[in-house]
């Protein structure tokens, strides 16, 4: 479980490259998970919202993707 005692702001960034649909992923594991933490615990859900918040907005345009365009890599520093 997540102690977010442990986890401090002053860590240094780290970029990680992933793919369109891995950030899709991300994105609803995050809020999947979010979703599962009660009032009790607002430092948790507060860090889960943090994270999300620095995650790239998901493009929506117009018409289907290609393949290539849905696997393109993106670089996200967290």
């Amino acid at each position: 479980m997540l102690n977010p005692n442990e986890v401090t702001d002053a860590a240094e960034d780290i970029s990680i490259t992933i793919t369109r649909s891995d950030l899709r992923l991300i994105r609803a594991a995050l809020e999947e998970f979010l979703a599962s933490f009660s009032h009790d615990e607002g430092d948790v859900v507060d860090r889960i919202k943090g994270v999300l918040s620095r995650l790239p907005a998901e493009e929506r345009e117009p018409g289907k993707r290609s393949e290539s365009e849905s696997s393109s890599f993106q670089r996200l520093t967290l």
